[in-house]
């Protein structure tokens, strides 16, 4: 019959999870997590042939929770932010549309924050196109001179064979 999960025996999860991560943080391997779990908890009170594979798997549920966490954290930080962006801007307004020339680029670099918080900026583009042309032609290059010089060996093998024609290539009739 299969272990019950909900026993009140077992180590809740959570617990057991945080344990393991802080094992995992400070560099230990899923074996030696494994063993030290059950060392410090008791086998009976773990799932049922715990070994580094549960620890593994223990390790992404909570490192999972955490990013989840942290998502909704960055996003109400994210939210507040531009909030007080938003209320910079209204108190400057005015002086920025009376054409003062200070407000004006106050503004710009409240906006230009506010658009890189949210992503509204492109992405900068880079044009490799120089840099990939001058990388072909020295490959190019370089396998021409390995051509060339296997060319070179190659007839000056055949030149030095000996005189009795023991190294020149069959004849073909």
């Amino acid at each position: 019959m299969a272990q019950h999960t909900t026993r009140p025996t077992l180590v809740k999860a959570v617990e057991r999870r945080l344990f393991v991560l802080s094992l995992r943080r400070a560099g230990a391997h899923y074996r030696d997590i494994a063993a030290t779990t059950i060392a410090h908890f008791g086998a009976e009170r773990l799932p049922k042939n715990y070994d580094h594979r549960i620890a593994c798997s223990d390790v992404m549920i909570e490192l999972k929770r955490i990013a989840a966490e942290t998502s909704v954290e960055a996003r109400i930080l994210r939210a507040q932010e531009i909030d007080r962006y938003n209320r910079m801007l209204a108190a400057i307004w005015r002086q920025v549309a009376d054409g003062h020339l200070g407000a004006i680029d106050r503004a710009i670099r409240i906006s230009e924050r506010r658009s890189k918080l949210l992503g509204l900026d492109m992405p900068t583009r880079v044009d490799y196109t120089d840099v990939l042309e001058e990388e072909i032609e020295r490959l190019a290059e370089e396998w021409l001179a390995g051509q060339l010089a296997a060319a070179r060996e190659s007839e000056s093998d055949a030149g030095s064979g000996s005189e009795d024609g023991a190294g020149d290539a069959p004849e073909v009739a």
